[in-house]
């Protein structure tokens, strides 16, 4: 069966994932959705809110004339029920780099106290200027990752799951 609020494939009678039940229709299955329609939408609210989506970096440093990772951080956009049919750009900015025709992101999703980490792809942007990360998120759990800069450029991932 697959869960009506995160769409997670599972068997059994709850959902592993976010716990809605499952629901069995003695009517036609359209007709028996629009009427549990709003249960969904508030038991997807409520799961979202306990999901949050963010970035990591990686902060450097110089140790002995070499290059090397001093930290990780992981910057937050906010949680999923926020973010859910908007584009959310992060303030900080970061440097471009200038020879790859291809930036990667390690994103990280938080749900229910589990990280998972995707990498995700984004064409880069090839203006010299600054840049900004931000995320779309649709309402079927499906997000992108975005790039943009000053000078107006801006540049997508492709859609990706949500939940894997």
């Amino acid at each position: 069966m697959k869960c009506l609020v995160c769409h997670k494939e599972y068997s059994g009678v709850e959902c592993p994932r976010c716990g809605f039940p499952e629901i069995v229709f003695l009517e036609n299955y359209e007709e028996g959705i629009k009427k549990i329609e709003p249960e969904i939408r508030a038991h997807r609210k409520r799961f979202l809110e306990n999901v949050s989506l963010g970035v990591v970096v990686y902060r450097w440093k110089d140790e002995a004339g070499v290059v090397v990772v001093d930290r990780e951080e992981r910057i937050p956009f906010g949680n999923a029920a926020e973010l859910c049919g908007q584009e959310t750009w992060l303030e900080r900015k970061f440097a471009r780099i200038p020879e790859e025709q291809e930036i990667g992101v390690l994103c990280s999703i938080l749900c229910k106290e589990k990280e998972s980490q995707v990498s995700v792809t984004i064409p880069n942007l090839m203006e010299a200027e600054l840049q900004q990360v931000g995320i779309r998120l649709t309402e079927d759990c499906k997000f992108q990752l975005l790039l943009r800069n000053d000078a107006g450029a801006c540049s997508a991932s492709g859609e990706m799951e949500l939940f894997l």
